[in-house]
């Protein structure tokens, strides 16, 4: 979350239309934003990172290659399609300050064009994925591939709400959501590695679990 210059010079007492919060408020929050989003942020790393070291030792060479390689694609796209957008309503918030009907345009229009590229990168991600698996010398799992747009999906649509969340500043609210599903999904990875299944049955487990 980062703030421009001009939220220093901006007078929030002489908004017409000020309903939001005071100054003091709105420092309280996005301190608190910082806070939560740090928590996520160790929770994710340290579930993947577990899951990784236990998936690394379960699979092959080529299926823990086609796992991460489909998993990373999925969330390459999720950062390249983002386009920053879910820091650019925290960074206007003195202009939202003034004027809540800009805030609900900003949003709307954001929503819109996120929702427009996220099929289009679906789209890109389901054509290209044969290509992709041959390139890889993954034929044989290109079921995977087409579970990672699926994932990419579902991924796609909690952005959005991501980026309602935040435009309110409710990162605390998202991110218990958001860090009890990591949690679960990362013991119900590991309960499914203890079950006498398939690499393969484990793998569409493993994806099934995150969509």
């Amino acid at each position: 979350l980062s703030l421009p210059a001009c939220f220093f010079h901006c007078s929030f007492s002489s908004c017409k239309n000020y309903r939001i919060m005071d100054t003091t408020t709105l420092f309280k929050k996005f301190d608190e934003a910082h806070a939560w989003n740090g928590a996520l942020f160790t929770i994710n790393k340290i579930a993947k990172t577990a899951i990784s070291f236990v998936l690394y030792s379960k699979l092959s060479s080529l299926e823990f290659s086609a796992w991460a390689n489909s998993y990373s694609l999925v969330y390459i796209l999720l950062l390249w399609f983002n386009f920053g957008f879910s820091r650019s309503i925290p960074q206007f918030a003195p202009y939202f300050a003034k004027n809540s009907n800009i805030k609900k345009k900003f949003i709307s229009k954001i929503i819109q064009f996120k929702f427009i590229t996220a099929l289009g990168a679906c789209a890109l991600l389901i054509a290209t994925a044969p290509h992709l698996t041959r390139l890889l010398s993954l034929t044989s799992y290109l079921p995977l591939f087409y579970l990672g747009c699926c994932l990419f999906v579902v991924e796609s649509i909690k952005s959005i709400f991501q980026l309602l969340f935040y435009s309110y500043l409710w990162h605390k609210r998202f991110n218990i959501l958001d860090g009890f599903t990591v949690g679960l999904n990362a013991v119900i990875v590991l309960f499914l590695t203890t079950l006498s299944l398939s690499t393969m049955h484990l793998l569409y487990g493993i994806f099934f679990s995150n969509i």
